[in-house]
């Protein structure tokens, strides 16, 4: 049965504020110095101060914040590759028009996302456990793990970042909670549609506010 992506939106939105925390790290510098999991906390513990100081403003002017959105954010993301791997086999098999209407509403989706979540940062403590010995350093890929802590209740839940070596950058192509992949299940609801003409309807609905 397909879930409402309204429903669905709001059990990620956790999911997306952790996802904010890191994107801004897209372009990261493979430093010799520093490895990921180092590059990821200082990110994130700067990040968490500069959102907490802006709070109350952002809160108030809701313009301002899809703004800071769209500067800070998004332009570390590459939401075509992100938008293809979110949308699974259907990418493939939808028309050139349809990829770029996908992308423009997934993008739109995912900056209202962030902006729904970024007011909740403070709220959470964000641990990035430490790499083991340094393979990092030849590795194309890795995986940094860590735990983000409910200030308010103290729960716990496990998280793994996902990150490429692109030249001397490290850059993020998925995020992980408790085991469950944030693409991997962009990708099963947008599968669930039974075509793209439902499910960009629907993306469009979501944006609109309607």
């Amino acid at each position: 049965m397909k879930m409402d992506l309204h429903v669905y939106w709001k059990k990620w939105t956790y999911v997306g504020i952790l996802l904010f925390l890191l994107l801004p790290i897209g372009h990261l510098y493979a430093d010799s110095t520093q490895n990921p999991a180092d590059l990821i906390q200082s990110t994130v513990t700067a990040l968490q101060v500069k959102i907490s100081t802006q709070q109350g403003q952002l809160q108030n002017s809701p313009q301002e914040l899809y703004q800071l959105i769209k500067s800070t954010v998004m332009p570390y993301v590459d939401i075509d590759q992100m938008a293809g791997l979110a949308l699974g086999p259907k990418w493939r098999k939808a028309s050139p028009l349809e990829q770029q209407e996908f992308v423009n509403q997934f993008g739109l989706l995912l900056t209202k996302t962030y902006a729904n979540a970024i007011l909740a940062v403070s709220n959470y403590k964000i641990t990035i456990y430490p790499l083991r010995g340094d393979s990092w350093q030849t590795q194309q890929y890795v995986a940094v793990n860590g735990k983000v802590t409910s200030l308010s209740n103290g729960q716990n839940s496990n998280l793994t970042y996902y990150l490429e070596r692109s030249g001397n950058s490290w850059k993020i192509y998925d995020l992980s909670i408790e085991g469950v992949s944030f693409l991997k299940n962009y990708q099963a609801q947008f599968q669930s549609f039974a075509n793209m003409t439902t499910l960009l309807a629907k993306l469009n609905q979501l944006n609109s506010g309607s």
